[in-house]
């Protein structure tokens, strides 16, 4: 889950994306239902990943 995310959201930032673009994309959609009502959102978790990279 973590790499593939992180692949997401890194190819979005390499297409010029802004972060809220990037977060509208929804690059952890596929992970939200397991992972995303635990201590971080989706959207939390897509910002300190964009911000990691």
């Amino acid at each position: 889950m973590l790499v593939i995310v992180r692949k997401n959201v890194a190819a979005l930032k390499q297409q010029g994306k802004s972060l809220d673009e990037i977060i509208a994309a929804k690059p952890t959609a596929a992970f939200d239902a397991k992972f995303g009502n635990f201590v971080f959102n989706g959207d939390q978790f897509t910002k300190m990943v964009y911000a990691g990279l």
